[in-house]
Parts: structure tokens; C-alpha cells; sequence
């Protein structure tokens, strides 16, 4: 509908379609007043009307579902990470072990016995260590 005056918002009166003439005109005023579509144009718009209430409806869950891969893959790279860190130290602890046992074996000054508690090692651990 063009307006002479360049108005961008029509106001109808809904509740007063059942005392308009015109059928298509109120028909548009029952639909959008109840939602029920009785003429031809009024069914056109409540099938373009649910096409968009659909559309809209599986954007949403695109995104939900876009939203839920995006923070499951990076939890997992979180938790990914944490575990390698986790390993990293441990395996850091360990190898400080080893290189601390084979100093101490190299100077001599303790048992193999001594060496095992004071590093924290198993006995047989010390003993595969030590120079033949």
C-alpha cells in the first residue's frame, strides 16, 4: 500500500474485521487479529508465515549445535592439554630421578641402597643404573 505522506507504520484496527466489506480486506484483518487464514492471500501469508517460523527455528538449533561442537572441542583441548602437562611433569620427575641417581652412583659415596631411598627409586632401578 503507497501513502502519499511516506508513513512506515499502518495501524489497523483488527478487532473491527467483521464489520469490513471488502473479503480479501477482511479476511487480512481476521487473520492477523486470530490467525485464521480464510481467503487465498491470508493462506499464501500463513504458509510464509510457518516457512519463516521454521527457518528461524533450525537457525537456532544450527547455532545451539554450532555452539555446543565449538565448546566440546575445546574442552577437549583443554583436558588434552591438562593431560599433557600432567605427563610432561611426570615424566620430568622421572628423568630428574634418573639423571640425580647416576650422579650419586658416579661419585661413589653412597650405597645403592642409600642412593634408592634418598632418590626415591626402586632398588633394582639403582642397580640397572649403576657402571658395571
Amino acid at each position: 500500500m503507497n501513502l502519499a505522506d511516506a508513513a512506515k507504520d499502518i495501524i489497523f484496527n483488527c478487532t473491527a474485521y467483521e464489520k469490513v466489506v471488502n473479503f480479501e480486506q477482511k479476511a487480512l484483518l481476521k487473520f492477523i487479529q486470530t490467525g485464521i487464514a480464510e481467503s487465498d492471500l491470508t493462506r499464501r501469508l500463513y504458509y510464509m508465515v510457518e516457512k519463516q517460523k521454521k527457518i528461524e527455528a533450525n537457525k537456532k538449533l544450527y547455532f545451539t549445535w554450532s555452539l555446543h561442537d565449538y565448546d566440546v572441542k575445546n574442552e577437549g583441548i583443554r583436558i588434552g592439554r591438562r593431560e599433557g602437562r600432567k605427563s610432561g611433569r611426570k615424566e620430568g620427575i622421572e628423568a630428574n630421578k634418573l639423571e640425580n641417581a647416576k650422579n650419586l652412583l658416579a661419585m661413589k659415596l653412597l650405597t645403592h641402597e642409600q642412593i634408592a631411598e634418598a632418590i626415591g627409586l626402586p632398588l633394582e632401578k639403582i642397580v640397572e643404573l649403576a657402571p658395571k
